[in-house]
C-alpha cells in the first residue's frame, strides 16, 4: 500500500455496482465471457487501475458426478 488517503484509491462499493451491472444486464454461456467482459469493463471504468484480475466461480456443473467448483480467473497481466 502507498498510502492511506481514500482519494487516491478506487471504491470497492463502485466496482461492485459495476460488476453487478455487467452480469445482470447481459447473458452469458460461458464463465470465460463473464471474467473477459467484467475485466474489460473494469479496465474502462478505472483507468486508474494497473491491473485488473477477475476470477468467477460455478459452483454447479451441468454434469454428473461430484465436482469441486470450478474457477476461471483472467487478468490484465496477461494481456
Amino acid at each position: 500500500m502507498q498510502g492511506d488517503d481514500l482519494a487516491t484509491t478506487i471504491s470497492y462499493s463502485a466496482v461492485y455496482r459495476t460488476v453487478e451491472r455487467v452480469v445482470t444486464t447481459n447473458q452469458f454461456d460461458l464463465i470465460e465471457s463473464v471474467a473477459l467482459l467484467v475485466m474489460r469493463t473494469l479496465q474502462t471504468e478505472f483507468p486508474q487501475a494497473t491491473q485488473v484480475d477477475v476470477a468467477v466461480t460455478k459452483h454447479a456443473l451441468p454434469v454428473p458426478g461430484i465436482y469441486d467448483p470450478f474457477t476461471v480467473s483472467v487478468s490484465t497481466a496477461e494481456e
